[in-house]
């Protein structure tokens, strides 16, 4: 099944990480080690690194990348006890 493009409230997410872009964007090093995004840097797009060439075959897509990050912070949030946003697919998947 086919979904749709996903809805991201992106100053909802900088209102709740406190503008820590780092949690979300980061670099990588040349062994792909990730490096979170410190002020200043610039920001690549997603498929830059995650594509066929990433190492790991868990991240070796934009969507399998988020779906790791974003799903899993939404979950860790829910674990803490505090307001998260959604892990189904309808939740950022809009009909």
């Amino acid at each position: 099944m086919k979904h749709s493009t996903v809805v991201f409230p992106h100053w909802k997410h900088q209102e709740v990480l406190k503008g820590n872009c780092g949690e979300c964007h980061h670099s990588r090093t040349a062994d792909w080690k990730q490096v979170p995004y410190k002020e200043g840097m610039k920001i690549q797009e997603c498929k830059t690194c995650h594509n066929k060439n990433h190492p790991n075959k868990k991240l070796n897509s934009v969507k399998k990348a988020m779906h790791t990050n974003c799903k899993g912070c939404h979950k860790e949030m829910k674990k803490a006890g505090k307001k998260t946003g959604p892990t189904k697919c309808t939740g950022c998947h809009k009909k």
